[in-house]
């Protein structure tokens, strides 16, 4: 304790080897050890990974100055199981590093200075201290990167809310929009899996109309364009179960027993932001890609 620089007073310990030391919120990250140092008098350790000369953590990153290994980065977001993202080997002996908006300032040895860009997904777009590469709402922010139903994508920008809905993982058709790296294929912010109500049909509550747009739908392409009773409506929002390149009698299914209910749930909204480094990217509107955006 040195809030009495003439007095300082040890308060607490841990017998580990330590070459060098870095703190933030309430962790402290000592050559390559994480440390809880919440309670002072009691340091607990957390978690491990190499460590070398130096650390600096930035938004969930460590940057670790690891002398002959070069720089490398580590994703400290989870204490308890740092992982190794990715390394960069530097012309001597990486001593220090300083991170300062994306990029990394690396004191090489004889080499002599090394400024190391990180690249768009290093850095925190949304200012809510955790980087975009790892920010499970890269755009929207979400310190405490809450995640209820535990798809990885944050409560803040998820289109299915309370529901399940991990980013989607097959080979997209053109006609395919993304909001938050799910699939909404038309844009109202609801995604596919919860959305049973259909571009063009009015009103909130899920209607006869939306039972009839998709019975008159199955068995189409999702890369098509004619479906619905008009024959007018894209495809891709009917496929619920999201497998398979039809609209299919398991989507009819999942809507059964939802007429004159409340369509949804949705964590987001339009209007909607492009991808991290695209430039139209935007603070608190979710990540879009798609036709539907």
């Amino acid at each position: 304790d040195v809030s009495n620089p003439a007095a300082p007073v040890e308060l607490g310990a841990l017998d580990i080897g330590a070459g060098n030391v870095e703190v933030v919120g309430g962790l402290a990250y000592v050559s390559g050890r994480i440390i809880d140092v919440s309670n002072p008098a009691a340091p607990v350790e957390l978690g491990a990974f190499s460590g070398g000369f130096d650390v600096e953590v930035v938004g969930g990153l460590a940057s670790v100055a690891a002398g002959r290994s070069g720089l490398r980065i580590v994703d400290v977001s989870n204490p308890a199981a740092p992982v190794e993202l990715g390394a960069l080997d530097t012309p001597d002996e990486a001593r220090d590093v300083e991170v300062v908006g994306g990029l990394a300032y690396v004191a090489d040895r004889l080499s002599g200075l090394r400024i190391i860009d990180f690249g768009p997904e290093y850095t925190d777009f949304d200012g809510d201290g955790v980087v975009s590469g790892i920010d499970n709402c890269p755009t929207v922010p979400n310190a405490g990167q809450s995640d209820a139903d535990g798809d990885t994508v944050g409560d803040a920008c998820d289109t299915c809310l309370g529901l399940s809905n991990p980013p989607f993982a097959g080979i997209p058709t053109a006609n395919m929009t993304f909001v938050s790296g799910q699939r909404d294929d038309d844009g109202d912010g609801v995604g596919n899996r919860c959305d049973f109500k259909y571009a063009g049909n009015v009103g909130t509550l899920i209607a006869p109309i939306d039972v009839s747009d998709i019975r008159a739908s199955v068995f189409t392409l999702l890369s098509l364009n004619t479906c619905g009773v008009t024959n007018d409506k894209n495809c891709a929002q009917f496929d619920h179960d999201e497998v398979g390149a039809l609209v299919a009698p398991q989507d009819v299914s999942l809507l059964r027993g939802r007429v004159f209910t409340q369509n949804g749930p949705s964590g987001t909204a339009p209007p909607f932001g492009g991808a991290i480094g695209s430039g139209s990217e935007v603070v608190g509107q979710a990540v879009c890609s798609g036709p539907a955006c």
